[in-house]
C-alpha cells in the first residue's frame, strides 16, 4: 500500500501547481457543502418567529451561496480532470516502458493474457483511485467532522450518541471490509487465469483447429470457471452482509439521537431550528458514513487492481546497465566465452559448466547438436538475456556487463527459426531495425533477401498488411523479411538460429543464398539442425550436453568420422531415400 502512494506522489509532482489550486478549491467546495444543515435552522426559526425581512435575506443569501458552490464545485472537478487525463497517461507510459525494460526471464514465466488483463484493470482503477480518494472519501470525511461539531454545538448529548454510533459503524465495516478485500483478490486472480487461457487459446489457434480440441479448450475454460464463480459469489454475498448491518446500524443511530433530540426540544432546552437542525445533521452524517463506506469499499477495489498494476513498477532486472558506460562504436566482433557456467532462473541444473569458446572476427561458425545442447542459450547469453553465473563473455576483450544493453544488442542481428511479426504493413516490419531507411535501401534489402519480386506481386505491395505474428504470410516468406530486416539494420554480427529447419527445399535454398549473401562480410553465428546449411561454414562446433565434443570444418569432422559424422550421414541417408528412382 505504501508503494502505490509513493508512486502517486511521484506522478503528482510533475503536476504541482494544477494539484495545489485543486486541493485549494476542492476544500472550499467541502465548506459550502458541509454548512447546509445551518441553513435548516435558520429558516426554521425565521419562519417561527415571522421575521419575513431576514427570511428574504436568508433566501438571497442561499441563492449566492449555491452560485458559489457550483462554481467552486465545477472549476474542481474540471482541475481533477486534467490532473486524471494526466496521471493515467504518465503511469500507462511508465508501466509499458517498464515492461519493455524487464527482462526475459520476467515474459517467459508470465502468461501474455494476464499481463494484459492486469494492464486493462489497472488503466481504469490508477483513474478510480485518483477521483473516490479526493472527491468521494475527503468529502464525505470532512463534511462529516464540520457536521459533527456543528452537532456538538447544538447539543452535547445528541453528538456523542451519533459519534459512538459511527465508531462502531466503521469498526464493522472495517471487520466485513478485510474479508471482501480478500475475496476481490481470489476473483481477480480466477479472472486473470481465465484471461490467460483464453488469450493462449487465440493465439494456438492453428495448432487447436489441427488437433481438433475445440472441445477440449471449451472443456479447459469450463474448469477455470468453477473457481471464478465460487469466488464472485462469495464475493457479492460479502457486499450484502455489509449492506445489511451498514443499514442497521444506521436505522439505530437516527433513532436514538432523534429520540434524545426530542426530549431536550420538549423541555424546552433547544428550538424548533435546532430539532430540524439535528435531524438534518443526523441523516447527513448518516449519509456521508454511508458513502464514506461505500467510497471506501470502491476505493479498495480500485486499490487491489492498482497495487498488481503499480507492483509491475517495483519489479527489479536481473540483468542491469552498467554504471559506466563502454563506447561500442568502434569494438571489433571477437567473442570470446570464458569459463563460462549458467543455469536459468528457478533451475539449479547447469546448461553450461566452465565452457570455452573462441568466434574470431569475421568468421563463420556452426553450432550443432541435439536439441537442448545448449546452442540458442549462447545467443542469448551473448545478447544478455540472461547474465552467466561465473566466467565471462567478451567482445573485443570487454566483457558484455560493460556495455548498455541496447548499444550490445545493435552489434547483432538476428533470424530467429519462427519470425514474429509486428501486425503491421510489411514495410513497417522491414524498418524496425532501421526506421528512417530510404525506400532505395528498402528494395536493395528485400532483393539481397530474395523477397522483393513477392512484395512486387502483391496488390498494395510494401504497404501489404501481414496479420498478427505475421499470419498472412509462409514461413519461408517470413524469413525472408526477417533477412531484410537484418540486411537493413547492417549489423556487425549475424545470427541463423534454426531459420530453414521447418522450410521446403526450395524455400530453404533460396533463403540459404540471401543469408550468405549478407554473411560474407560479418562475424556469423549459424545454429542449425539440418547440416546442409552448415556445410560452407569456417568452423563446426558440435554440442552435447552443454560441451564442446568435436571442432573443425565440414571436411574435418566427415573424416573424424565422430557425432558429427554420423548426423550426417544420417540426413544424407534420409535426403537420398526419399529421391524418386
Amino acid at each position: 500500500m505504501k508503494n502505490i502512494w509513493k508512486h502517486y506522489i511521484i506522478l503528482v509532482r510533475n503536476y504541482k501547481k494544477q494539484f495545489i489550486l485543486f486541493l485549494l478549491l476542492l476544500i472550499i467546495a467541502w465548506a459550502f457543502s458541509s454548512l447546509e444543515p445551518l441553513f435548516f435552522k435558520w429558516f426554521t426559526d425565521t419562519i417561527i418567529n415571522k421575521n419575513w425581512f431576514i427570511l428574504v435575506r436568508l433566501l438571497i443569501f442561499l441563492a449566492i451561496f449555491e452560485l458559489l458552490y457550483n462554481i467552486f464545485d465545477t472549476f474542481t472537478w474540471r482541475l481533477l480532470g486534467l490532473l486524471r487525463i494526466n496521471i493515467a497517461r504518465d503511469t500507462r507510459l511508465k508501466v509499458f516502458s517498464k515492461l519493455q525494460e524487464l527482462d526475459m526471464s520476467y515474459h517467459v514465466s508470465r502468461s501474455t493474457g494476464s499481463t494484459i488483463s492486469i494492464l486493462k484493470r489497472g488503466d481504469s482503477a490508477i483513474d478510480t483511485v485518483l477521483v473516490i480518494f479526493f472527491m468521494f472519501l475527503g468529502g464525505p470525511l470532512f463534511s462529516f467532522i464540520v457536521t459533527f461539531v456543528i452537532l456538538a454545538m447544538i447539543n452535547i448529548p445528541v453528538a456523542i450518541s451519533v459519534l459512538i454510533f459511527a465508531i462502531l459503524f466503521l469498526l464493522t465495516m472495517k471487520f466485513l471490509l478485510e474479508n471482501n478485500f480478500k475475496w476481490r483478490r481470489a476473483y481477480h486472480d480466477s479472472e486473470d487465469k481465465i484471461t490467460g487461457k483464453i488469450g493462449d487459446s487465440l493465439m494456438n489457434m492453428v495448432t487447436v483447429k489441427h488437433f481438433a480440441k475445440e472441445k477440449w479448450e471449451d472443456n479447459c475454460l469450463f474448469e477455470l470457471f468453477k473457481p471464478w464463480t465460487n469466488n464472485y459469489v462469495n464475493y457479492d454475498k460479502s457486499f450484502k452482509i455489509m449492506d445489511f448491518i451498514a443499514n442497521m446500524i444506521k436505522t439505530l443511530n437516527i433513532i436514538t439521537a432523534l429520540f434524545i433530540g426530542f426530549y431536550y426540544f420538549k423541555q424546552g432546552l433547544i428550538t424548533a431550528g435546532s430539532f430540524i437542525l439535528l435531524f438534518s445533521a443526523i441523516m447527513k452524517i448518516n449519509n456521508e458514513l454511508h458513502y464514506l463506506i461505500y467510497n471506501y469499499r470502491e476505493f479498495n477495489k480500485a486499490l487491489v487492481d492498482v497495487e498488481k498494476y503499480l507492483s509491475i513498477l517495483e519489479e527489479v532486472p536481473l540483468v542491469k546497465d552498467p554504471e559506466i558506460n563502454t563506447d561500442i562504436k568502434d569494438v571489433d566482433t571477437r567473442i570470446e566465452l570464458k569459463n563460462v557456467t549458467f543455469n536459468y532462473p528457478g533451475n539449479t541444473n547447469n546448461v553450461f559448466k566452465n565452457l570455452n569458446l573462441t568466434i574470431n572476427s569475421n568468421e563463420k561458425i556452426a553450432l550443432v547438436g541435439k536439441s537442448g545442447a545448449g546452442k540458442t542459450t549462447i545467443v542469448t547469453l551473448l545478447l544478455r538475456f540472461y547474465d552467466v553465473v561465473s566466467g565471462g563473455i567478451y567482445i573485443d576483450g570487454i566483457n558484455v556487463k560493460n556495455f548498455k544493453k541496447k548499444d550490445l544488442r545493435s552489434l547483432f542481428g538476428i533470424v530467429p527459426q519462427d519470425p514474429i511479426m509486428f501486425n503491421d504493413t510489411i514495410k513497417y516490419n522491414i524498418c524496425y531495425g532501421k526506421q528512417k531507411a530510404s525506400m532505395s535501401e528498402i528494395i536493395q534489402a528485400c532483393k539481397t533477401a530474395n523477397i522483393y519480386d513477392f512484395i512486387e506481386s502483391l496488390p498494395e505491395k510494401f504497404d501489404t498488411q501481414v496479420g498478427e505474428r505475421g499470419i498472412k504470410l509462409s514461413g519461408g516468406q517470413k524469413q525472408r523479411l526477417a533477412i531484410a530486416r537484418v540486411v537493413l539494420s547492417n549489423p556487425k554480427i549475424i545470427v541463423f538460429d534454426e531459420a530453414t529447419s521447418q522450410l521446403d527445399s526450395e524455400s530453404e535454398k533460396e533463403i540459404q543464398d540471401a543469408f550468405w549473401k549478407i554473411a560474407q562480410t560479418k562475424t556469423t553465428i549459424i545454429i542449425a539442425h539440418r547440416l546442409s546449411t552448415v556445410i560452407h561454414a569456417d568452423r563446426i562446433i558440435v554440442f552435447d550436453k552443454g560441451k564442446i565434443i568435436e571442432s573443425g570444418n565440414h571436411k574435418d569432422l566427415t573424416e573424424l568420422k565422430g557425432i558429427y559424422y554420423k548426423l550426417w550421414k544420417i540426413q544424407s541417408s534420409n535426403i537420398s531415400d526419399n529421391i524418386p528412382a
